[in-house]
């Protein structure tokens, strides 16, 4: 069993399609979606038109919630604002979790919340351990022996002591920049299973893909959203944009 993950594309169409091209060249394995895949100040409509072809399995991000709902963030009215009925219907009815195969389940955040961070708590998303302690507690209950979550944006595996791996592939469209000044990457993972069964090994390889990201900033910057186009270019001036809202 082989397929990619992708997650927290935020309407950045240029990342998503380096990285479907990436996909492509890993030999089109199936792609999981972990939500938050239009809301981003970027081009919703073009995202969600190539996601809509694909149909890639996809769970239900914050930012999908709330461009399905009322309110949200500056960026989820504009999505909501751009994208056509069947489109919004589309982000609503997305499910919460998934079970895309025997042993594996996906979320956006956590099981039971897709505003809460499984691998990062709120002061330790800078790259502390992890509070393992904490994520079984949170993952309680929850059989597999793969869990795959988003809305970080941090790439990260973890090997629990109890043999589960969770796995965080990172953000396509608002990459976490770890080099000031320097677009960062868009990044995914491609997992796979070696052995029989829902308890054979997991390996993950965590993918870094090079995109146009000052394209990606333009269409930003055109749409009023100065503080994403910096956080797509890596600038800071100064104040930190927050990711994985």
């Amino acid at each position: 069993m082989r397929f990619a993950v992708v997650s927290d594309i935020h309407g950045n169409i240029d990342a998503l399609r380096a990285v479907e091209a990436d996909i492509r060249a890993a030999g089109s394995p199936p792609v999981l979606n972990l939500g938050d895949s239009a809301s981003g100040g970027m081009d919703p409509v073009g995202t969600m038109e190539l996601l809509m072809e694909r149909d890639w399995l996809t769970v239900k991000g914050n930012h999908d919630r709330a461009v399905a709902a009322t309110g949200g963030t500056a960026m989820d009215r504009h999505a909501r604002e751009l994208l056509p009925a069947s489109m919004v219907a589309v982000l609503g009815a997305l499910p919460v979790t998934a079970e895309p195969a025997a042993g594996v389940l996906a979320v956006h955040g956590t099981p039971a919340s897709d505003t809460e961070y499984l691998l990062e708590g709120e002061q330790d998303r800078d790259g502390a351990v992890p509070d393992e302690h904490r994520i079984v507690r949170v993952l309680d209950g929850c059989g597999g022996g793969l869990v795959l979550c988003g809305h970080s944006h941090v790439p990260r595996v973890l090997r629990l002591t109890d043999g589960r791996m969770v796995v965080n592939p990172g953000s396509v469209g608002l990459p976490r920049a770890l080099k000031p000044g320097a677009p960062p990457p868009a990044r995914y993972a491609l997992v796979s299973r070696d052995g029989a069964g829902p308890d054979g090994d997991w390996t993950v390889q965590l993918r870094e893909v090079r995109y146009d990201a000052r394209a990606a900033a333009d269409r930003a910057t055109a749409n009023g959203f100065d503080r994403i186009a910096d956080a797509v270019l890596g600038i800071t001036r100064g104040v930190r944009t927050r990711q994985g809202a």
